[in-house]
């Protein structure tokens, strides 16, 4: 079987739930003896990483680069290899989040010429713009099965999806919104996990934590005081950063004692400038840019906090957590009471603090989580317990069983 994935986002982006999902979907997939490409147009989140070619060069890839231009719209293509994935990139001299016309073009002529020479059973995609069902079409056109893998809830044109064969969401959660907003039918399937960049060698099973000793090497880009502390990922709004700054303010006052590690993703550390009047004399916060391995923060935490302020359509990092042993503590909106199960305490945010909301939120909406905190820092025997109740959890996102999903439904059977 042959898969493609064709998409104007760059599928190495790091910093990007659905590219992290799409990478480790293909990995395994390829690991089962599919064949496997990638035709991706130049986007990242990432805003420390503003290119393909320095996405590639972080990861060590050799790309080989090629002029090109249709009906004067110049471009170059990118090639390269990621482990057995054989991959292009399209790279324009506009590399503009939403393409012109004229690139688009561009894209649409090249994605032709990948699709007759790949000729795949199987195309995956995501991302609208007006690209998106113009790739689809192309794609059904050729006759290969078409699947949208949907992560997200931003989209709202019902026409996208009409060459869409399968449409997964990561959650019924999403199902439903999907359902409600669209009439649309999809099927439900968690994203796939590498459990071994999460947790490598690690027994999963067992509730003992590792020494300082036991761990492996940091990659030296975080501050070693921040081993065993509170982890936070992505410093966006949508994630909750006010309630974050707050958080770790009253937890400076309080405990002091409690070491935080801020750890970039589609927004950087940069972002909790906006909050330098709440954090100016803060002591204990630590700051790690994007990477490769989740390990290298993961290894660091002893509990993660997710205080998201939107609808999480799955909540990777929350589940990730999980299988590497730490205990969360989230937010109850979206998806997150459905992927965490009773696997970690979810906690109410007011509703007027949403996605956009920028307030630091009053000591008083902070008290419930510096208090499950505080319970879980203090309490040995809690925190073995939620512990363990996560690596139970755990068990559901194992990759063997994610992929057999995605296989049966890329099959048919």
């Amino acid at each position: 079987m042959r898969i493609l994935f064709a998409s104007w986002h760059f599928y190495l982006d790091q910093s990007n739930g659905a590219s992290i999902s799409t990478r480790e979907l293909l990995r395994a997939l390829a690991a089962r003896g599919w064949e496997t490409s990638t035709f991706c147009g130049p986007i990242v989140d990432n805003p420390n990483v503003s290119s393909v070619e320095k996405v590639l060069a972080a990861r060590k890839i050799a790309p080989l680069a090629s002029a090109s231009n249709y009906k004067k719209t110049a471009f170059s293509t990118v090639s390269f290899r990621d482990e057995k994935i054989k991959s292009i990139a399209f790279c324009p001299v506009d590399r503009s989040q939403v393409p012109s016309s004229d690139v688009g073009r561009a894209f649409l002529s090249t994605l032709d010429a990948v699709l007759k020479r790949v000729r795949p059973d199987v195309v995956a995609t995501y991302g609208g713009y007006w690209l998106g069902d113009q790739i689809l079409e192309r794609c059904k056109r050729c006759g290969a099965k078409t699947i949208v893998l949907l992560q997200n809830f931003a989209y709202h044109d019902a026409g996208y999806f009409q060459q869409a064969d399968i449409v997964v969401v990561p959650s019924q959660y999403a199902a439903d919104v999907y359902r409600k907003r669209l009439d649309l039918k999809t099927v439900v399937a968690p994203p796939p996990i590498d459990w071994n960049a999460v947790a490598p060698e690690r027994d999963l099973l067992s509730c003992k934590r590792r020494t300082e000793a036991d761990l492996p090497a940091s990659s030296g880009s975080a501050n070693e005081k921040s081993a065993d502390g509170l982890l936070f990922v992505n410093p966006s709004l949508n994630k909750g950063v006010p309630l974050f700054a707050r958080i770790v303010k009253e937890l400076w006052i309080q405990r002091p004692d409690i070491p935080v590690l801020v750890v970039e993703g589609s927004s950087n550390v940069d972002s909790l400038r906006d909050y330098r009047s709440i954090l100016a004399d803060v002591k204990s916060v630590n700051y790690m840019r994007n990477t490769t391995r989740p390990w290298d923060y993961y290894r660091q935490a002893k509990i993660t906090l997710v205080p998201s302020y939107f609808d999480e359509s799955f909540g990777r990092v929350a589940a990730e957590s999980l299988i590497a042993g730490v205990p969360v503590v989230a937010s109850n909106r979206g998806a997150l009471p459905e992927t965490l199960a009773d696997a970690a305490i979810l906690l109410d945010i007011p509703k007027e603090y949403g996605p956009e909301s920028k307030d630091i939120p009053p000591s008083k909406v902070a008290k419930p989580w510096i208090d499950a905190i505080v319970k879980l820092w203090d309490d040995e025997a809690f925190y073995e317990d939620a512990r363990k109740r996560g690596l139970e959890r755990a068990e559901t996102w194992k990759l063997e069983r994610v992929v057999d999903v995605y296989e049966r439904l890329f099959k048919g059977n």
